[in-house]
């Protein structure tokens, strides 16, 4: 028997040395081994007491000194009450009872526990971990046309840099020379690699997969995404739940109740009915029983593992409470340009007039508006310029600001421009005005000739993010905008929105969502990070869409979505609803499973073994609920 339980013990070393685990884990697992094949071989010996106690007191050394140093720490430290002294009287309270090998186990199911809680933890950081992979330590900096390397922190705003295929992106900056092929999902959650040209702006943390690019750098090291993203994460911890804090004040009240139950179990009780040897015995049962790890423990491992979860889709949660919060909304409203439409101007129709057609329209649109910079009359040139329509270089060009322009070309007038300034001077024929979308009108000599629409695109799988939102809970689902009323209410009625209010300054929303607030809904506010801040800060939880390189989107979000897609939203409230559904499920059968056992113990039906089983048992169920896979 004892060879069998040797190399069976053999096996279960080689087993543990194959398992990738930290060296301490490894450690903490040999103790384990060791100590329960000392406490099986004490189990022979039941009628050579001193045999057993020798075996026995081995086993409790080996797996019990961490435990008892640290009771002793934190005792000094003035921390009487906590698992650690929990476990270190109950423990030395059953071998001076002559329950050697229940003092043994007491400590042996604690370490356990406590290493199943070690390998949650390591889990569930493995994600966020991850992020500080993105840092590049060294870079390759251009100085007088040669490279050399130097320290990531010493590179500062303007300097050259290079990045080679394979290599991180070290800082922010504008790609200069080259073309980069990125792999943007450690920062966007994006599967698809992502085309940057000159003058596109690269973020660090992307992996270059082509060939050597140039980039003049934006940012300084501290400054970079990548920094910025890293300070929150470390920072997220101290932003904690209403459960955690809920748990945490439990825990300083329950622990030295616990004691003062025990102390009237093991010396009021017995004095009343006799027996001191079995009511202190059923004193150390409910003193390893009432062990309050499996909350402290289970809790904010749930929130950490939810908060790494949402990272790997490229959801940005700043802690704990803004998991409850998440949970809780009921209420979405959301910024038009740049979270419900793609905040690039397109050209949406071009409507010739009875005296015209396409060509006379886009040869006019080419010509009055190839010489303006202005962003609305580039969008219509590069149209024109699409279609065959190149500009041409004007006898005379005029240009009113915020207006229109006057473009004159052999002796002929070309006019573009916003229904008033055509009528103003005089422009022949009914021009058809729509304020539901931005329309610049043209006319050739004086006679009007059509319009082309200029709108901003709906974002690809908006409606259907939208449909996910409410599936998610979201009862109300409204829009925001500081564009036109007209313009804002054909987005909302294409999308099936239940509100939505235009032409808002950033404070009439911050008013709008106070006044939401107000009637009791618990707002989810998405927006751009850079003109919402005050009111991403206002809302119950405020969403910045994508700006990743934006101050205001990382400090007045409480989530930020990295590559701006809207389905993200339904993510990060399914993951904060099945957290919240688990830290339940925890707090419910922790409690349910304490009581009865400590029930069945006070009645003699359970001795300490058991009752240490289902302490321990209890912890590493709900330390494994905690962490198993979370819905997104």
């Amino acid at each position: 028997m004892s060879e069998r339980i040797k190399n069976a013990y053999y096996n279960f070393l080689e087993y543990v040395s194959n398992i990738s685990l930290s060296a301490r884990q490894k450690k903490d697992l040999y103790k384990i081994g060791a100590s329960l094949l000392l406490l099986i071989v004490a189990l022979f010996f039941s009628k050579l007491w001193i045999v057993q106690l020798i075996i026995c007191l081995i086993a409790y050394a080996i797996c019990a000194y961490d435990i008892i140093r640290k009771a002793i720490s934190r005792i000094a430290k003035g921390n009487v009450f906590d698992e650690n002294t929990l476990m270190t009287v109950a423990s030395i309270g059953a071998f001076v009872l002559g329950e050697f090998s229940e003092g043994v186990a007491v400590m042996l199911l604690y370490q356990i526990g406590e290493f199943f809680q070690d390998m949650a933890v390591t889990r569930s950081r493995n994600s966020i971990k991850a992020m500080m992979e993105l840092r590049a330590d060294t870079v390759h900096k251009v100085v007088v046309g040669e490279v050399i390397d130097v320290d990531t922190d010493t590179i500062g705003v303007g300097d050259i840099i290079l990045v080679r295929p394979g290599e991180r992106v070290p800082v922010d900056g504008i790609v200069i020379d080259g073309v980069l092929e990125a792999d943007t999902s450690a920062i966007t959650g994006e599967s698809l690699p992502v085309t940057l040209k000159e003058g596109d702006t690269a973020v660090s943390g992307y992996i270059n997969l082509s060939g050597v690019v140039r980039i003049r750098t934006t940012a300084c090291d501290e400054d970079s995404t990548v920094s910025r993203i890293l300070r929150i994460v470390e920072e997220q911890s101290e932003n904690k739940s209403e459960n955690e804090r809920f748990i945490t004040r439990f825990a300083k009240y329950y622990t030295p109740a616990v004691f003062a139950l025990t102390l009237i179990v093991a010396i009021v009780v017995p004095l009343i009915f006799g027996n001191f040897r079995m009511w202190i015995y059923r004193a150390l049962s409910l003193l390893a029983i009432s062990c309050p790890c499996a909350l402290v423990l289970s809790i904010p491992l749930t929130y950490f593992s939810a908060v790494g979860k949402a990272s790997s889709y490229g959801i940005l949660m700043k802690g704990g409470s803004v998991v409850d919060a998440l949970e809780k909304c009921d209420t979405l409203v959301l910024d038009k340009t740049g979270t419900l439409t793609t905040g690039k101007l397109h050209i949406t129709e071009a409507v010739p007039s009875e005296i015209a057609n396409e060509q006379i329209l886009l040869t006019v649109a080419a010509i009055s508006e190839g010489q303006s910079n202005h962003p609305i009359a580039k969008a219509i040139s590069a149209y024109a310029k699409e279609h065959g329509f190149e500009r041409r270089q004007c006898d005379r060009f005029v240009e009113k600001a915020g207006r229109g322009t006057l473009a004159l070309v052999d002796s002929h007038t070309f006019v573009a421009g916003e229904a008033d300034f055509l009528e103003e001077i005089g422009v022949e024929g009914e021009l058809p005005r729509d304020d539901s979308k931005k329309c610049i009108y043209f006319a050739l000599d004086k006679k009007y000739v059509g319009y082309i629409a200029v709108g901003d695109k709906i974002k690809p799988g908006a409606e259907d993010a939208i449909l996910d939102a409410r599936e998610a809970g979201i009862n109300t689902v409204g829009m925001f905008s500081g564009d036109r009323k007209a313009i804002a209410e054909a987005v909302a009625s294409k999308l099936r929105l239940d509100m939505c209010e235009g032409e808002l300054s950033p404070t009439d929303k911050l008013d709008k969502i106070k006044e939401l607030k107000d009637y009791g809904n618990t707002v989810m506010f998405a927006g751009d990070g850079i003109n919402d801040a005050p009111t991403l800060v206002e809302a119950d939880v405020g969403v910045a869409m994508g700006d990743i390189g934006s101050d205001a989107a990382l400090e007045a979000a409480d989530v930020v979505i990295m590559n701006g897609e809207l389905t993200k939203l339904a993510q990060a409230i399914n993951i904060a609803k099945h957290a919240i559904v688990k830290v339940k499920q925890n707090i419910g059968i922790t409690l349910g499973i304490k009581l009865l056992v400590l029930i069945l113990t006070l009645c003699g039906a359970a001795n300490m073994t058991a009752a240490i089983f289902a302490d321990v048992g209890v912890a590493v169920i709900a330390i494994l609920n905690a962490t198993r896979g979370t819905r997104a």
